[in-house]
């Protein structure tokens, strides 16, 4: 047969994206996107999604000939003559199981003997049905951020306070840097998708992906090990997809971290920023302009920001996630070191000692007054 054809139906936009990633990247030899379900042979459904269990039951009671339904859901209920692909999703448990639809696909063509009236009756996925579906697989809804391409991650913003980086591309490419700047050398990180490759030295990086897909694949849990590269640095030749490093870990931290602080940051110790971030090359979040102020000075914890702006926490915790991918925030242990000791009392009198004080005082009349005759 000819490349299968496969519908996303049930999807929010940007799960969408990192599925339209992976046709892209793998598929393109095999499966082709219809934008018309009436058109495909292969719907897959996200079933996890009200607008997915709704479009699932429609299609599987009107199932047009040499059709094969996919059902995906992190639960392993699913209707029976349908194939099922259970979340977390990878790219191989995903290829399996568009290479048996169309193993099916081709079972149905070898047993199917249709008359010429069967093969000009019209799918009953009428042009109504395929026009609201294409509206619903291409609304935008910032807040649809529960469902992805590899996982279904039921984490919604106020459930959950805290993640650990590790667990996903920000924490990785993190390690990378790390590992690359103690090496000095290049490193590639390798996962389900193309290896991603990070130059400490260069800072810069590159991914193969667009902001669209690396937006969508922000919170996907992800499996990597890290290889490092004997073969020069990763350099910036025009048109190329390699960037630079630190806007690049900018984005991601905000994308991953959705209002979340990292594991293990405490609400009540000082922050202490080293220095501003250059706002005018990274992305734009909300107050920082306010937040950055409080913490150079290294008195103000996450928490009494949070009280004395009278903003949002999980804004201090993006930009908080955001200035710890930069290396921005001194850690807890130096900021202990460097916070200064309390003034010492007079062993004596209990009292501080002034004779100090009155030296300090003299000195600086002195040399006025010196500087005064000089001139």
């Amino acid at each position: 047969m000819s490349k299968a054809r496969c519908a996303l139906l049930g999807m929010d936009l940007q799960t969408r994206y990192a599925y339209e990633y992976f046709f892209r990247q793998f598929g393109e030899n095999r499966y082709l996107l219809a934008e018309d379900p009436s058109q495909a042979n292969i719907l897959l459904i996200d079933i996890d999604t009200q607008e997915g269990r709704r479009l699932a039951q429609h299609d599987l009671n009107s199932t047009p000939i040499n059709s094969v339904v996919v059902v995906i859901s992190a639960n392993r209920a699913h209707p029976e003559n349908v194939l099922f692909l259970q979340k977390p999703v990878s790219p191989s448990a995903l290829s399996a199981t568009l290479e048996h639809a169309i193993e099916r696909l081709l079972a149905q063509e070898r047993a199917s003997v249709t008359t010429i009236q069967q093969i000009a009756e019209p799918s009953r996925l009428g042009h109504d049905h395929s026009t609201r579906v294409a509206g619903v697989a291409l609304a935008m809804d910032d807040r649809a951020f529960n469902h992805y391409l590899f996982q279904s991650d039921n984490t919604t913003e106020g459930s959950a306070t805290t993640f650990q980086p590790d667990n996903y591309l920000f924490g990785a490419m993190m390690q990378a840097r790390r590992l690359s700047r103690a090496q000095g050398k290049p490193v590639e990180i390798r996962w389900d998708l193309p290896a991603v490759k990070v130059d400490a030295s260069s800072r810069c990086a590159c991914t193969g992906m667009t902001d669209k897909v690396l937006r969508s694949i922000a919170l996907t849990r992800i499996r990597f090990h890290l290889v490092p590269l004997d073969h020069g640095t990763i350099t910036r030749p025009t048109g190329s997809a390699a960037e630079a490093l630190d806007p690049l870990l900018w984005r991601l931290a905000i994308w991953t971290s959705r209002g979340r602080l990292i594991e293990g940051t405490s609400g009540d110790t000082p922050v202490r920023l080293r220095h501003w971030p250059n706002l005018t090359r990274l992305l734009a979040t909300p107050h920082a302009m306010q937040i950055v102020p409080l913490w150079l000075s290294g008195q103000c914890s996450i928490d009494e920001t949070a009280r004395k702006l009278m903003i949002s926490a999980s804004d201090i915790h993006v930009f908080h996630t955001a200035c710890t991918a930069l290396e921005l925030i001194d850690s807890q242990d130096e900021q202990r070191i460097l916070k200064p000791s309390a003034p010492r009392p007079d062993l004596a009198g209990g009292q501080p000692d002034r004779r100090k004080l009155l030296s300090r005082i003299l000195k600086r009349i002195f040399s006025s007054r010196s500087a005064n005759e000089y001139s």
